[in-house]
């Protein structure tokens, strides 16, 4: 039993969903239409139009001739939406395909389920945060746990005392301690950080 095609309906939806917004047809930039499927720009904050395509229905070159089209379009409005054509229905050529790259980035939706459908729109999908209700802990905090008893000894200490300061400023401690160390005929540290 073969698995039915992922329909244009299916992937706009899929995207809806994600929180892209579907845009009249036929597409229309700078002046000019191009007529499509489907187009959809991407969330808010996320600079992504995305032309999605019923490959069987586009005859000859006319398909690779568009999305140059738009993609020049983009380039004459110096957009800096990045450009994404999804092919449904059909697998392309690799001709087809090496020249829609050359443009976009291609996404190929093959025949599956709802899951393989957003698995393969997952390149597209906003990356969603688990746990949007947890302050996260600084950096040092975290290595600080990590490190557990270690954080203790002397110079872990300087270094995470620094460190929210940035790298420049651990480096620029563990230097002066060096040399103060140097300078002092300090005997030198033992591996674990005490003499």
């Amino acid at each position: 039993m073969s698995e039915a095609p992922a329909s244009i309906s299916s992937v706009v939806a899929t995207l809806l969903a994600a929180g892209f917004v579907e845009l009249d047809r036929p597409l229309q930039i700078a002046g000019i239409e191009f007529d499509f499927e489907a187009a959809l720009l991407g969330p808010e904050g996320v600079l992504d139009l995305v032309l999605v395509v019923d490959l069987p229905l586009w005859q000859g070159d006319r398909l690779e001739t568009q999305v140059r089209s738009v993609g020049r379009a983009l380039d004459i409005l110096r957009s800096r939406r990045s450009l994404t054509v999804v092919l449904v229905g059909a697998t392309p050529s690799t001709e087809v395909h090496k020249t829609l790259a050359f443009v976009s980035r291609v996404l190929i939706i093959e025949p599956g389920s709802a899951e393989s459908l957003v698995t393969s729109l997952r390149v597209l999908m906003p990356i969603a945060s688990h746990r949007l209700n947890e302050v996260p802990a600084s950096s040092v905090q975290l290595l600080k746990e990590r490190l557990g008893a270690a954080s203790e000894k002397p110079l872990t200490r300087l270094a995470l005392a620094e460190a929210e300061r940035g790298a420049q400023a651990v480096h620029d401690t563990f230097e002066s301690f060096v040399r103060s160390e140097a300078h002092a005929g300090a005997r030198p540290l033992d591996e674990d950080g005490t003499r």
